[in-house]
Formats: structure tokens, C-alpha cells, sequence
């Protein structure tokens, strides 16, 4: 290939350009490689197109693109926004057992809870008014009032 005696510009643009033909310098492809020299700028006039590292080009950066803004925001502040949402959702659950425990009295097998459903009424005890008392499982049984099922007889007249 033949590429001498062109008014090769050496700006940094033409950077990637003198890479690819020192890959063919190497593969011996280019036939005039001495002739391939630069013309402009002034500075690197007459040097070889090829020699990349007297183009004296400082690195460059990219601009800020959307998906680097995106790699650089949203995916954080996401990975944040799940952690609180899992943490959040912890202290509901241990709310929630903290309000709602049932317990098993050592020795006894019996089952103490506190009483939360409107049918079922503590009997008051003495204290602060706003105490709740344990009530066992018994003493739940006890207050819940059974309907009693109609027998097939009393169904089939």
C-alpha cells in the first residue's frame, strides 16, 4: 500500500490513524513508509505518520454521557433506596412479632399471648389502667362463645 507525498494533518484526531499504520509497518504492507510524513502542524511537520508517540496529544476524557451518569447515580442511589427498603421492612416484621408474640410458658406447654381481638375481653386487673394482662389460651376458650351446628335431621326437614 501506498501513501506517501499526502498532506497528512498530525492533530490528535489522526492519532488512531498513525496506530493503524504502524500495524502495517509491521506487517510490511506499507511500501513508502519514509514518504508518509506529516505536514501539519507546524511542529510535527516532516515527522513519520506513523510514529504516534511524537504527536504529544495529552490523554482525553469522555464526556459526561447518560450512561455514565447512570452508572454513577441512579445505580447507588438504587442499591441505597433497596437497602433501606429491607431494612425498613425488618423492623416492621420485629414490630409486628413484638406486638402480636405468642410465648410458651417454660414447663406448663401453654400457650400466653396477648389478648388483641375485640371479642375477647381481660378481665381487668389492678395496676395501671393501660396494661395489658396476659391471658392463656384457656381463659380465651373460655370467653369465645360456640355456635352449635344443626344436626342433618333438622337440615333435611
Amino acid at each position: 500500500m501506498k501513501l506517501g507525498h499526502n498532506p497528512w494533518d498530525c492533530s490528535c484526531e489522526l492519532q488512531d490513524f498513525g496506530a493503524f499504520l504502524q500495524e502495517l509497518l509491521i506487517a510490511s504492507l506499507l511500501e513508502d513508509a519514509s514518504s508518509v510524513t506529516c505536514h501539519s502542524p507546524v511542529t510535527l511537520k516532516g515527522f513519520p505518520v506513523w510514529n504516534i508517540s511524537d504527536f504529544g496529544c495529552q490523554p482525553t476524557f469522555l464526556p459526561a454521557t447518560l450512561g455514565n451518569v447512570l452508572d454513577k447515580t441512579v445505580v447507588p442511589v438504587t442499591l441505597v433506596s433497596v437497602v433501606l427498603l429491607v431494612l425498613l421492612w425488618l423492623l416492621l416484621v420485629l414490630w409486628k412479632m413484638k406486638h402480636n408474640r405468642v410465648r410458651w410458658q417454660l414447663g406448663k406447654g401453654i400457650a400466653v399471648g396477648t389478648c388483641r381481638k375485640e371479642f375477647i375481653r381481660p378481665q381487668k386487673s389492678s395496676g395501671h389502667p393501660n396494661r395489658k394482662r396476659q391471658v392463656t389460651i384457656k381463659e380465651m376458650a373460655s370467653q369465645i362463645t360456640t355456635v352449635e351446628q344443626p344436626s342433618r335431621s333438622a337440615l333435611a326437614s
